[in-house]
């Protein structure tokens, strides 16, 4: 594995490489064709053998219904949940969205949403600073509060998310939670424009 030979160590059942493989079958990359039927029995493998990267790609693919498999948070939160104890930022974010959205199998909860989103941001995933940034922004699940809205959008944005480029600008433009900063805000807008954002 440690030389490359990725695909091998995973048919010999390191689950390490087989969610390095499932990875790649999702995303299409490193020699391999995009293919969900085969993420999600590479993903089922890794998770099965303790692989954090298999655990969350099996939560997503419940979690979209994708690769063959049904739509169902239920599942979705069980392979997240195991993957965040192992300190998947990007699972703990998934889990505050399953928690937001709510349905099959899970139910709503904004809180908790919220608090999953904290654990997500405070481990530096940028959707999980942008997603409890709009928690604050908007008094979902949390007391709306405009200065830490502002301060979550920033850190998304110094981290690339381009969502959260753009409205850190506009909350730059009108004043929201701190300082107006009229010329700094248009340069975000811009810098989000040029980044493909379109809202």
């Amino acid at each position: 594995y440690d030389e490359g030979k990725v695909e091998e160590a995973a048919a010999l059942g390191l689950p390490e490489a087989q969610g390095d493989m499932a990875q790649r079958c999702y995303h299409g990359r490193d020699g391999v064709a995009k293919d969900l039927d085969k993420m999600v029995e590479w993903a089922k493998k890794a998770a099965a053998g303790g692989d954090s990267l298999g655990q969350h790609k099996l939560g997503y693919a419940y979690a979209n219904a994708e690769g063959g498999l049904a739509r169902d948070f239920a599942l979705a939160l069980k392979w997240f949940e195991k993957a965040a104890e192992q300190g998947s930022a990007v699972s703990m974010s998934n889990i505050g969205f399953l928690h937001k959205k709510g349905g099959h199998g899970v139910t709503e909860n904004l809180a908790t949403a919220a608090s999953w989103f904290r654990k997500a941001a405070e481990a530096g995933d940028d959707h999980g600073q942008h997603n409890l940034a709009n928690c604050y922004y908007n008094g979902t699940g949390v007391t709306k509060n405009l200065r830490t809205a502002r301060s979550w959008y920033q850190k998304a944005a110094d981290e690339g998310y381009v969502g959260a480029i753009r409205k850190h600008g506009t909350m730059m433009v009108k004043g929201e939670g701190g300082v107006k900063k009229i010329d700094e805000g248009c340069a975000l807008w811009k810098k989000a424009a040029e980044k493909g954002e379109n809202e």
